[in-house]
């Protein structure tokens, strides 16, 4: 795993996959499959942690509005931060 990760490493990195490919013996198919494989990885994991900065921003604002809808049918005031100005 770790040769593999190396690999494709210097693929990413630019490397000539011919010249790899020559290197260590592995087909240029297999390597430009590794290649693929390991860029859409990628790509899911950066999608992931972009929604995952979103979960707690959506949280927080859905809680925000929850509260104010409970302060305005209640009818009291509420600071910025959540304390009571009543």
């Amino acid at each position: 795993m770790a040769r593999k990760r190396a690999v494709v490493l210097r693929l990413i990195a630019g490397e000539p996959v011919e010249l790899v490919s020559r290197e260590i013996g592995v087909p240029v198919f297999k390597l430009e499959r590794w290649r693929e494989r390991a860029e859409a990885a990628l790509e899911g994991a950066l999608k992931e942690r972009e929604a995952d900065g979103e979960g707690p921003e959506l949280a927080a604002a859905l809680q925000r509005i929850g509260l104010d809808a409970v302060v305005a049918f209640a009818g009291v005031s509420v600071s910025p931060t959540g304390g009571h100005l009543e």
